[in-house]
């Protein structure tokens, strides 16, 4: 009996696993007209914006809030300081089910007198899908950059 039984374990292994390598050889293809595979994620894309922020005189502004905020969808806020040579820059990565995006560029001046007083701006930055360069698969759309250059008005001018 317990020969018996360790034949049909063995016959009943080598018809399972020849029964699967052959359904795995037939479900696998690499053929080009294959639909293709389901990924799990959404679409995104790499996004930077490279600026400098400078006076009516075209000298540098240190020492500067600059808070990013994409469409109005996106609930947050991302932000970075300006540089001693009053460049910044952003990297981030967007989820993108459309390809033209707008971000929004706030430049506050939050030092006081220390540089001077500026007034706060807004920037629009223009993203479209021509600006996507280097996609790199299914829900990889690329990366795009942009670069801006800002002018404050002081606080005096009003």
């Amino acid at each position: 009996m317990k020969k018996l039984n360790r034949l049909f374990i063995k016959g009943t292994n080598w018809a399972l696993a020849g029964l699967l390598s052959l359904l795995g050889f037939a479900c696998s293809s690499d053929s080009e007209d294959d639909l293709p595979r389901p990924e799990y994620g959404s679409p995104h894309a790499d996004y930077s914006i490279k600026g400098k922020v400078i006076n009516k005189h075209g000298e540098a502004i240190p020492g500067l809030l600059i808070e990013i905020v994409p469409d109005k969808e996106y609930q947050w806020v991302d932000s970075v300081n300006t540089q001693q040579d009053g460049a910044f820059v952003w990297n981030g990565s967007l989820t993108t089910p459309e390809y033209d995006i707008s971000v929004e560029v706030i430049t506050s001046d939050i030092d006081g007198d220390k540089n001077g007083s500026f007034l706060s701006d807004t920037t629009n930055v223009y993203f479209t899908k021509e600006d996507l360069k280097d996609p790199g698969g299914f829900w990889y759309n690329g990366k795009a950059e942009k670069e801006v250059i800002i002018t404050l008005k002081e606080k005096s001018q009003e």
